[in-house]
């Protein structure tokens, strides 16, 4: 049965219960305070303050998003670094042997097969990824930069050297005749043929894949860095030249005399490389320190925020915690009021 409210009853209680709605949502936002220990109503409250509150915290959001992206950043950077390390150690065996074999100390084959194992260090290290991406690939982070030179089958730089081998000396580097071919030859195929092999146009072509245009990563809000090497770097083909040089150009066969310039060229290439690669893990470790100091100013920036907002935004518990034990209680009351008047009726006082 619909139950009959009379048009006095209601004018009587429409206040009442426009109370008990406005004290329900003052109730609502006293418990909305009391569980996060900021104002529920910040407009309300702060006027004018609420949005250079509410701009603080974009602003903290968006610094936090970069200290996040800088921690990706930085793994990267010191990964890099490591991979660097790897690359300066495995050239400086290569130059010590190459130093040995300068006094006659080291049979040909050791230096050839020191070289071909490093270049195998040396590819694997730079081809090296965090999280799928590829350090030394510069702006082709998707892409294996290096490709094997000693693969099976040929790969397409080991071929190209056969071929510009065999038409300068009208021989292969594996030829019985190896002997007869000159110091001055030689030297001039190393400085000419041999050293366009690692020029821009053959390196792309036969090498890498790696672009030349460095990863350049945001590390604050006015902050752009170059956070990556690329294995185009000259200095790297310059450690790649070295070790071909001594890897497969076939230097067992070579006379003595003959055998000695490419040792020596191969040592000045090496020598100069290894000072090459210690300077781009210097930049790099630059970048690091950089990177590290912008998220301590960031951080800084944003404990001045949290100071700015707390004074603001925050609430004293106990207040609260009165407050809502006060609603509480006239809410209660306000039930019972609307409940009496609900149940009034002209027959009771008649």
């Amino acid at each position: 049965m619909t139950k009959v409210t009379f048009p006095a009853t209601v004018t009587v209680t429409a206040p009442a219960l426009r109370a008990i709605a406005k004290s329900q949502h003052q109730l609502s936002d006293a418990q909305s305070e009391l569980a996060t220990g900021r104002l529920a109503n910040l407009n309300a409250a702060l006027g004018i303050d609420a949005k250079r509150s509410v701009n603080l915290r974009q602003e903290k959001s968006h610094l936090t998003s970069i200290i996040d992206a800088n921690a990706v950043v930085k793994a990267r950077i010191d990964g890099s670094i490591a991979v660097l390390s790897t690359v300066t150690a495995t050239a400086e065996e290569l130059l010590s042997g190459l130093l040995n074999a300068g006094s006659d100390q080291v049979e040909p084959q050791i230096l050839v097969n020191l070289a071909r194992n490093g270049l195998a260090t040396i590819t694997n290290a730079l081809n090296t990824t965090i999280d799928g991406v590829h350090l030394f690939s510069g702006a082709n982070t998707d892409i294996k930069p290096i490709a094997d030179y000693m693969s099976n089958p040929t790969s397409a730089a080991r071929s190209a050297l056969a071929a510009e081998f065999t038409s300068a000396f009208g021989m292969s580097n594996a030829s019985s005749n190896m002997a007869t071919i000159s110091v001055s030859s030689m030297q001039a195929f190393l400085d000419t043929t041999f050293k366009e092999s690692f020029g821009d146009a053959a390196w792309q072509a036969n090498w890498s894949e790696a672009s030349d245009q460095p990863v350049r990563s945001r590390i604050s809000t006015q902050q752009i860095l170059e956070t990556s090497v690329s294995a185009n770097d000259m200095q790297l083909r310059d450690i790649f030249r070295a070790f071909t040089m001594i890897a497969d150009l076939g230097i067992g066969g070579m006379s003595s005399a003959t055998r000695s310039s490419v040792v020596a060229s191969a040592t000045k290439t090496v020598s100069a490389a290894i000072s090459g690669t210690t300077s781009l893990s210097s930049r790099l470790g630059l970048a690091s320190a950089v990177t590290v100091a912008a998220n301590e100013q960031m951080a800084a920036s944003m404990h001045l925020m949290d100071q700015f907002l707390s004074a603001g935004e925050s609430i004293d518990p106990t207040e609260v915690a009165s407050r809502i034990s006060l609603l509480t209680r006239d809410l209660e009351a306000a039930y019972q009021i609307v409940a009496r008047l609900n149940s009034l009726s002209l027959l009771d006082v008649m």
